[in-house]
């Protein structure tokens, strides 16, 4: 009995002609009506070696016209994305990832106030949070809480180059993380997040940095005919 409205609803929504588009050819005939089209892209964890079982999923935006998107879209479900198919070496990138947490913390660790003098009742506060009018504690104030695990970008990260060459990883490979088995991106500055954190890459919207940099910069990798 439960479910009974819920069914009479479903056959009524059925009685009104409502459709499920399916395939592209059902889709292209909402083109009009669309105003944006995204991608679902799952991750590929087995192919990296941070032993992670469970795929994460991340929705892509695209660019350009309508039909452009909709031909992208239809040329790429199915298929792996590839960093090289979209970025190029010394293009300038933002960086999207989550912070490391730190839990709880007070305003000295999470906004450096300054530590009150030995006899102070209590040392690891604000002096005043707020004036007596008006009666209330500004935003602005220093205040514990929560500290760290926030979503942040970085801007104008450059990157320096893209392959798939093992030669790059360490004999026991790196620090938390493991050994390299696919694509990897090198960029210059730090990036968010600690280590096998999710990190999603766009082309930079504030660029002003002159591609020009870091030209004829080479890293100092081994190759196989140096190993040998």
């Amino acid at each position: 009995k439960a479910f009974k409205k819920k069914g009479k609803k479903a056959k009524e929504k059925e009685a009104k002609g409502n459709t499920h588009y399916t395939t592209f050819e059902d889709l292209e005939k909402l083109k009009e009506k669309v105003l944006k089209v995204t991608l679902l892209a799952e991750m590929q964890p087995s192919a990296t070696g941070i032993g992670k079982k469970k795929a994460d999923l991340s929705e892509i935006n695209l660019q350009g016209s309508i039909e452009n998107q909709f031909a992208f879209a239809k040329e790429k479900v199915g298929k792996e994305i590839r960093v090289a198919d979209v970025f190029e070496a010394l293009n300038l990138i933002d960086v999207k990832a989550v912070t490391k947490g730190r839990g709880i913390e007070g305003p000295v660790k999470r906004f450096g106030v300054k530590i009150h003098r030995p006899k102070a009742k209590k040392h690891r506060i604000v002096g005043s949070i707020s004036p007596w009018h008006p009666a209330t504690v500004m935003w602005t104030v220093a205040r514990p809480g929560q500290m760290g695990y926030h979503t942040r970008t970085e801007f104008n990260k450059k990157i320096l180059f893209i392959d798939n060459n093992n030669a790059i990883n360490p004999k026991s490979g790196f620090l938390n993380y493991g050994t390299v088995r696919s694509d990897y991106v090198i960029v210059i500055g730090s990036l968010p997040g600690p280590a096998k954190r999710l990190v999603a890459l766009r082309p930079a919207i504030r660029s002003y940095a002159k591609k020009e940099r870091f030209t004829d910069l080479k890293l100092p990798i081994a190759t196989e005919e140096v190993a040998q």
